[in-house]
């Protein structure tokens, strides 16, 4: 076979090049300490780096998706431990307010703290995270949870889900609580029933009234100082919305109580005694010259009769919807003796008999422990629990706090009502304890799914490693031999290109 010079060249130069490529690609290796630097080095290798890199980036996600559930988490745990020292405090206050020997005055200042109290417990519903969304909006963070309407009530603007971030593979947590579930999901009363007295004031509208206002409510702050036949709300004949509150009789009160009504409404009308306001009637509408409103207060109860303990027989309550059952006490016999007697929603006995004070009255799973005198008509009611806000509970303590005390009816009217704000307020307490169990437990399992996460990126870094880092000791040996090749094809290469037959010639 003839080979010609310049085959002999070419084949030098490619022996050349193949060392040359050898050696750069160890040289690669070595500087970066990767023995896999293209597929073509070990596909089987490849795929399976690709496929833990995807795993480690996948987790290192799970980690940081972690992260900042655990500061959500810790931020709501916070906000709930100061909710909880608010209701705390506020507890404090309507015990102290309960007390007989505070005055009309003493409790008219704890009733603003409260307010004061309410308004802080709002800032903290409406918390914003590290990233500027709320805390309690749901799954709408750029919400306001918690507004005030026009009626002065507080609103839930966010809705009822929960976020959910992915801290493991088919681990999902949820990173906070709805406002709903913190502050509105809390049932009023002992949490299956609500006893309290009926209250029942109505308001009438004159026959011939010829406008169109109505009443939305009334509200009696102080019945002992109101008189049991009543109050009327006469419109001027001349002036437009103008209004004079007048006794039975169409005389006016001293010190005269007059206004101007601003139609449509809503607005309220007070009642005010002696500078108390003790009756708030509540009017919409247009009201037209000469128009009556007639508040009558012989449904109030007039006793000294206060509810202490609301609880369950035996853990039942059978409820009469839609309006629950009605204890009335009565003294029908010539002694004096008092009687009760307790229908249901369809005006059907339940049970009745005579009344011992300081004995509970049992009926249909409720136990009801009642202590002073009622009068004879005295009403009180006994429906299932509903759904309260916090902040009404709280806004209800106030304004029974408010309300002046000026006799033993008034008194127990007050004592009712802050032992019913107590009760609510205890729930209210016993569900933000139960959401921040929650928390909790859900920083618990997301600390839990972290270590599981910390052990896995570590067994994955060990076997990326295993497979993709390079064997310094065999590497620094096959360089030096691939340099020792390279060198030795040079010189190959150099001693066949000076060969030639004219060397040979004589």
């Amino acid at each position: 076979m003839r080979i010609s010079t310049r085959q002999i060249q070419q084949l030098g130069i490619d022996s050349i090049l193949a060392q040359q490529e050898k050696l750069s690609r160890t040289q690669q290796q070595v500087a970066t300490g990767k023995r896999v630097l293209l597929p073509s080095d070990d596909p089987v290798a490849t795929t399976q780096l690709l496929q833990l890199r995807q795993s480690i980036e996948t987790t290192e996600q799970y980690q940081a998706n972690a992260d900042a559930a655990i500061n959500r988490l810790q931020q709501e745990e916070g906000v709930l431990t100061s909710i909880t020292e608010i209701l705390q405090s506020v507890r404090v206050l309507a015990v102290q307010g309960n007390n007989a020997s505070q005055t009309n005055e003493t409790r008219g200042f704890m009733a603003e703290e409260i307010r004061q109290r309410i308004e802080e417990l709002v800032g903290l519903a409406n918390t914003r995270d590290g990233t500027g969304d709320y805390l309690f909006a749901g799954t709408m963070g750029a919400t306001t949870p918690f507004i005030k309407d026009s009626q002065g009530k507080y609103v839930y603007q966010g809705d009822q889900n929960q976020r959910y971030l992915q801290v493991g593979n088919g681990r999902r947590v949820a990173d906070g609580d709805a406002g709903s579930a913190v502050f509105q999901l809390v049932r009023n009363g002992n949490g299956t029933f609500v006893a309290a007295p009926s209250g029942n004031a109505t308001v009438q509208a004159d026959v011939a009234n010829s406008g169109t206002a109505l009443v939305e409510g009334v509200v009696v702050s102080a019945q002992s100082i109101l008189a049991l036949d009543g109050y009327s709300i006469v419109f001027d004949a001349v002036t437009p919305g103008s209004y004079e509150v007048v006794d039975a009789a169409g005389s006016s009160l001293t010190p005269p109580v007059t206004g101007t009504y601003v139609s449509p409404g809503p607005e309220d009308i007070d009642i005010s005694i002696g500078g108390d306001v003790v009756a708030t009637v509540t009017m919409s509408g247009t009201p037209e010259p000469n128009d009556r409103f007639t508040l009558d207060l012989s449904g109030m109860p007039r006793g000294t009769a206060v509810i202490g303990e609301a609880t369950l027989v035996d853990g039942t309550f059978i409820p009469s919807l839609p309006n629950g059952y009605t204890l009335t006490f009565s003294r029908p016999i010539p002694d004096g003796s008092i009687s009760y007697q307790v229908t249901d929603s369809t005006g059907a006995q339940v049970k009745s008999g005579p009344w011992v004070e300081n004995q509970p009255i049992e009926f249909n799973g409720a136990r009801l422990a009642i202590t002073g005198t009622p009068a004879d008509g005295d009403t009180f009611t006994v429906r299932s629990s509903e759904y309260q806000n916090i902040f009404q509970t709280l806004e209800n303590l106030a304004t029974a706090l408010d309300a002046p005390v000026h006799g033993p009816a008034d008194q127990a009217h007050l004592n009712n009502a802050v032992n019913r704000a107590l009760g609510d307020i205890d729930l209210a307490m016993e569900n933000i304890l139960l959401v921040r169990a929650g928390v909790g437990s859900r920083l618990n399992a997301i600390e839990s799914q972290v270590y599981v996460n910390e052990s896995y990126l570590i067994q994955a870094q060990e076997t990326l490693s295993s497979v993709e880092d390079l064997d310094y000791a065999e590497a620094i040996s096959r360089l030096h031999m691939q340099m020792a090749g390279l060198e030795a094809a040079q010189q190959t290469y150099l001693k066949v290109n000076g060969l030639s037959i004219f060397n040979y010639l004589r």
